[in-house]
């Protein structure tokens, strides 16, 4: 067996890994050629064994040396810590959140619809749909506050999964669900209070 990998050093490879830069390594690899199968599954089998040593070294030094009460939660341990009540709780809030949602759409829908038919409308229209979006937007607040967890979640998994900068998994987060559901989340509220700010200026008379 050749002591070159898909073209690289071990050394070349083992640096690359422990300092996080497998990214710009595989980008490299296939600037120059596409790998064979065989070259492929030898990088494979060389990453998995540094990660075999990685975690081997590192569970001894943090056993050794560090508290282990004091570690931080892992993303496997947030996400199993609710119970099956919880769990209810949580899906019925998220049917809930989703409700809200809909009605401020439905709300903006049915404004901007008599607009756009040049309905003239009483102030008191505007004024009570922005209170009733505003007396809604605690329960959109949480669940943006949820989607952005969920997005966090997933960028914690990137990093601890592949090992890349913080960055490097930022970029690759947005191509999820969970970026898109956080992103439309934010979106939409920022619609929102400019939404409620609308109803507001032309309902000022009678604030």
């Amino acid at each position: 067996m050749s002591d070159l990998i898909c073209g690289k050093t071990k050394e070349q490879i083992r640096e690359a890994y422990f300092k996080r830069k497998l990214n710009a390594l595989l980008n490299d690899i296939l600037a120059g050629s596409v790998p064979t199968e065989l070259e492929l599954s030898e990088l494979d089998n060389y990453l998995a064994s540094l990660k075999e040593e990685e975690l081997k070294t590192t569970k001894g030094i943090i056993n050794k040396y560090q508290d282990t009460d004091c570690k931080p939660p892992t993303v496997d341990e947030l996400r199993s810590k609710l119970n099956d009540e919880q769990a209810k709780k949580l899906e019925d809030w998220l049917i809930v959140a989703q409700q809200s949602i809909q009605r401020c759409k439905e709300i903006m829908k049915k404004l901007r619809e008599k607009v756009k038919e040049n309905v003239s409308l009483n102030h008191n229209v505007w004024l009570e749909s922005a209170l009733e979006i505003i007396s809604l937007l605690p329960i959109i607040d949480q669940d943006r506050v949820y989607r952005d967890q969920l997005y966090r979640e997933r960028l914690t998994r990137i990093i601890d999964t592949y090992g890349v900068s913080r960055a490097e998994a930022e970029e690759r987060a947005k191509l999820t669900s969970e970026y898109r559901s956080y992103k439309t989340a934010t979106l939409f509220r920022e619609n929102l209070e400019e939404f409620v700010m609308l109803c507001k200026k032309l309902g000022s008379n009678q604030f």
